[in-house]
Order: C-alpha cells, then structure tokens, then sequence
C-alpha cells in the first residue's frame, strides 16, 4: 500500500482505508496526520466511520475514534462494520428493485 491511511467518503460516512502491516502506534499517527491535514474541510462535521484494509480490536477502534475527536473538530457518531456497510446496500439495492 503506497499510503498507510486512506480517507474515503462514502454515503454511510468515512471509510478509512488502512495499512496491514505498519505497527498501531504509526499507524494512529498517520491517521491524525491526515485528519489534521483535512480539518478545515472536516471542521465540525459528523458522520459514521468505518475501517478497512486491516483487523482492528474493538480497543484500537475507539483508540482512533477518540484520537481523531481530541485532536480535531470531528464528531463520530458510530463506528460501522463491513457487515452493517454491505447489509445497508443490499438493503437499499432491494428498495430501489422493488420501485423499479
């Protein structure tokens, strides 16, 4: 992977696209770098996040999430899995099926 963080916007929120190999700690800074980075365009903003690329413990996903919100004007709401990302579309995937 060119980048260790990669921040992607989606209609659920932010998916952040992380490095597997670097070590936590690197990788935690990395991904304030970026936020502080966008925090101008991130100013005050809410959203869901989620994370993929790399298994995270339960603990080193609310590490991130309380990282990003001490360190910016970012406010988290949820943190969303795969599975809850793709049940979502699937979801509205068969909505749009059905009107159709």
């Amino acid at each position: 992977m060119s980048q260790a963080v990669i921040i992607k916007s989606s209609k659920n929120g932010i998916n952040l696209v992380l490095d597997a190999s670097m070590p936590f700690p690197e990788l935690l800074t990395e991904i304030l770098h970026k936020f502080t980075e966008a925090e101008r365009f991130f100013a005050n903003a809410s959203f869901a996040i989620s994370f993929e690329g790399r298994e995270l413990s339960d603990e080193e996903k609310y590490q991130i999430v309380d990282a990003i919100m001490e360190q910016t004007r970012v406010k988290i709401l949820c943190i969303l899995d795969s599975d809850e990302i793709r049940d979502a579309e699937r979801s509205e995937e068969h909505t749009s099926e059905l009107q159709s």
